[in-house]
């Protein structure tokens, strides 16, 4: 006639082993680079009004901007406006860069026709 342990010290290794269940595997939560990409195109898009040197910032917002928009999971109106907010900003550096140069005397006017 086998008695049962009353608590775990009267338990041998292997039966406290099986005894305890196994953790549970979270679901990874992907993380959303759709707002970052917003929020810097936004940050780019205002410094740009002052300074060329936001360009790289702008590059940043427009590749997070693409990397949401090509996942399915992702807040696509705001990779939407972070990609828009992100390409206006490198149109601004390029306008100013373009202005630099040519105070500078190294890039010729960009003349546009007066009707």
């Amino acid at each position: 006639m086998t008695t049962e342990p009353e608590d775990a010290a009267q338990l041998a290794d292997d039966e406290l082993l099986n005894t305890v269940p196994p953790p549970r595997r979270r679901a990874r939560r992907r993380v959303s680079v759709s707002s970052p990409s917003m929020t810097l195109g936004m940050f780019s898009l205002t410094m740009a009004w002052f300074t060329p040197w936001v360009a790289p910032l702008g590059v940043v917002a427009v590749v997070l901007a693409l990397v949401a928009l090509l996942r399915r999971q992702s807040d696509r109106p705001l990779a939407w406006w972070g990609l828009g907010f992100g390409l206006v900003a490198l149109a601004f550096c390029a306008i100013w860069a373009i202005w630099i140069l040519d105070q500078l005397g190294e890039v010729p006017a960009i003349e546009l026709p007066v009707p």
